[in-house]
């Protein structure tokens, strides 16, 4: 057993000591630690490894979007507009003028109350031009809630 293993178990009682963590949940990291382990990563060859593997599981794209025709899937509207989908990354759609936007690009927090959220105003601020290389993070800005419920952009 190795250091990296030693301590993933120890890290993971710490967890789950006193809480409602779901312990089957903790198993499937530590035998995924337990793999990356024997696979004997170097402090060089680790970092590189754990980030593709984080990038692929969350099912982000390894480059940039390229706006190719292949990249996306026509889907329909409620109101009978197509839309594309892009295949790569599931929260960048364009529409039948070829204008994209990406709807996890931008989200919203309350200067009040600290609460995030995301609206249309996030996919019209979230336009996309390609090659698109998709943020690990949202943009973030800042909203104060006016008087008559709507939004003033502070940031």
């Amino acid at each position: 057993m190795t250091s990296l293993v030693d301590h993933a178990r120890s890290e993971m009682r710490h967890l789950l000591e006193g809480s409602e963590w779901d312990r089957s949940i903790a198993e499937e990291v530590l035998s995924l630690i337990q793999k990356f382990s024997d696979q004997g990563h170097s402090g060089g060859s680790a970092p590189f490894v754990v980030g593709l593997f984080a990038r692929l599981a969350m099912f982000k794209p390894l480059g940039p979007l390229t706006g190719a025709d292949d990249e996306w899937n026509r889907i329909e509207a409620l109101d009978g507009r197509s839309f594309w989908q892009n295949r790569r990354k599931s929260s960048v759609f364009k529409d039948q003028t070829g204008k994209a936007w990406d709807i996890d690009a931008v989200v919203f927090v309350d200067d009040d109350n600290g609460v995030e959220f995301t609206c249309r105003q996030s996919s019209a601020m979230g336009v996309v031009t390609f090659p698109y290389v998709v943020p690990d993070r949202p943009r973030v800005v800042k909203v104060k809630r006016k008087g008559d419920g709507t939004y003033e952009l502070l940031s």
